[in-house]
C-alpha cells in the first residue's frame, strides 16, 4: 500500500526555481503523490511555466488575492487529499528518495509519531564562487516530546526542525491550523505548536535542500522579521512566560531591534539606555560597531 502525499507548494513570482523544484518531485522514487501548487498572484510566468507540465499529478490553483505566507500555505493545505502532506517552496528542492523514507518510517512506527524530519543541506546562490552544498550538522537531533529542542534551537538561530524536511501525518493536523497572521514565522509557529502535543521523529538522513538567493523571505527585510517575532512573542506570553527559551527568544528579538536603529541611526538615545541590559560582551561590542560606523562600510562587512 502507498499512502497519497500531499507536496503544498506556495509560489509568488518563482519563475527562476519551479523547475528545479518540480522536477525534483518528478525524480522521486515514491510515485503516489499529488502537488497542490498555490498561486499567491504571481505577476511573472510562474503559471505558464507549472501548466506547462502534461502530470495529471500537478494541480494549478491561483489565489484571489495576494496573501501573507501563512493564509497561502492554510489554503493549499485544504485542498491536500493525501494521508500525508509536506511543504515545499518554490526555490528549494529534495533529494530523490525524501518521500519514500519518510513514509516508510512512518508507517513502522505506527501511531507513535505525528511527523518526521531529516537533516538538510544549504545551496547559496548568493556566492560569486563555484556553488557549494554546505551541510548543516547539529549537535543532537531528538525525537519524541521535542518542544524545548525546537525552542532551544531556534533561540541560536539554528532551528532543528523545519517545514522544507518534514513530512507530516494529516490525522493528526486537524486541530492544528496554522497561523494566517504570521509570513516568515509561520513554519517555526507550526512546528514548536505541533512539538508541544505530538511526537515528532528524526530520520538520519540528508532528504533536502534549501536555496539562499537574493530574494528569499528569510534573509530579506529585517525589519519585518522583528515585527512578525513581536506578533509570536504577544500570543505567547501566557502560554510560554515560564518557558526560559521563550525569554532568551524574547531577549533576542530586542537586541535584533536595537541593532536596526543602530543601523540606521534612528532612537539613539533608546539604544543607548538599553546598552546595559545587553548580557554578553560580543553583543555591546557588535552594537556599538553597528552605531557608530557608517551605513557604507557596514554593508561591506555584512554585520547585520
Amino acid at each position: 500500500m502507498y499512502p497519497l502525499v500531499s507536496i503544498l507548494m506556495s509560489c509568488y513570482n518563482g519563475e527562476k526555481f519551479i523547475n528545479s523544484s518540480v522536477n525534483s518531485l518528478l525524480r522521486q522514487t515514491y510515485k503516489n503523490w499529488e502537488l497542490i501548487f498555490w498561486d499567491n498572484c504571481s505577476t511573472d510566468m510562474s503559471s505558464e511555466i507549472i501548466k506547462s507540465y502534461n502530470d495529471k499529478r500537478i494541480k494549478y490553483f491561483k489565489s484571489k488575492s495576494h496573501t501573507e505566507i501563512g493564509i497561502a500555505k492554510s489554503n493549499a493545505l485544504k485542498l491536500a487529499k493525501g494521508t500525508y502532506f509536506s511543504f515545499l517552496d518554490v526555490d528549494d528542492f529534495w533529494l530523490k528518495k525524501k518521500i519514500e523514507k519518510q513514509v516508510d518510517i512512518l508507517k513502522k512506527k505506527g501511531n507513535n509519531y505525528s511527523a518526521v524530519y531529516t537533516k538538510y543541506l544549504i545551496l547559496d546562490d548568493k556566492l560569486n564562487k563555484k556553488r557549494k552544498l554546505s551541510k548543516i550538522n547539529l549537535k543532537e537531533y531528538p525525537s519524541g516530546y521535542i518542544f524545548d529542542y525546537v525552542l532551544k534551537s531556534y533561540s541560536i538561530g539554528k532551528p532543528i526542525v523545519n517545514n522544507l524536511t518534514t513530512l507530516f501525518k494529516k490525522s493528526d493536523f486537524l486541530n492544528l491550523n496554522i497561523d494566517r497572521n504570521l509570513h516568515i514565522l509561520a513554519d517555526f509557529d507550526l512546528i514548536e505548536r505541533l512539538s508541544e502535543k505530538k511526537k515528532i521523529l528524526f530520520l538520519n538522513y540528508y532528504s533536502s535542500i534549501y536555496r539562499i538567493h537574493d530574494n528569499n523571505e528569510t534573509y530579506n527585510s529585517k525589519q519585518k522579521q522583528i515585527q512578525e517575532m513581536d506578533i509570536w512573542i504577544n500570543k505567547n506570553k501566557v502560554r510560554l512566560k515560564n518557558n526560559k527559551y521563550y525569554q532568551i527568544i524574547v531577549d533576542n528579538n530586542q537586541y535584533e531591534r536595537l541593532k536596526l536603529y543602530s543601523y540606521e541611526k534612528k532612537n539613539i538615545l533608546k539604544v543607548l539606555k538599553s546598552f546595559k541590559l545587553i548580557k554578553t560582551f560580543e553583543k555591546k561590542l557588535k552594537l556599538l560597531i553597528i552605531l557608530f560606523l557608517p551605513k557604507f562600510l557596514l554593508k561591506n562587512l555584512k554585520i547585520l
